[in-house]
């Protein structure tokens, strides 16, 4: 866990992803902080996919509008598991 507030982005969110796979409640404060700061990445919508939650859904909605080359998938992917949990 307290990679997870590492300085280094990809241990930050290669921590926040196990989190999120193992304590998705936790998951969620980290992934709002990551969301916030603008940052759209594999890894956070990996750990987005472990702990979905409905109050995602514009900032997914975003990142899908700013059409990222090679993240169109795991975007869709992480707005229909939060769909899920409306």
């Amino acid at each position: 866990m307290r990679n997870a507030h590492d300085e280094d982005e990809e241990t930050r969110l290669e921590a926040l992803v196990g989190v999120a796979r193992r304590a998705p409640d936790v998951a969620k404060k980290l992934i709002w902080r990551e969301l916030e700061s603008g940052r759209v990445s594999q890894l956070v919508m990996e750990a987005i996919c472990a702990a979905p939650d409905a109050a995602f859904l514009p900032h997914l909605k975003r990142a899908r509008e700013l059409g990222l080359v090679g993240m169109e998938r795991l975007i869709e992917d992480a707005i229909e598991r939060c769909n899920e949990h409306q």
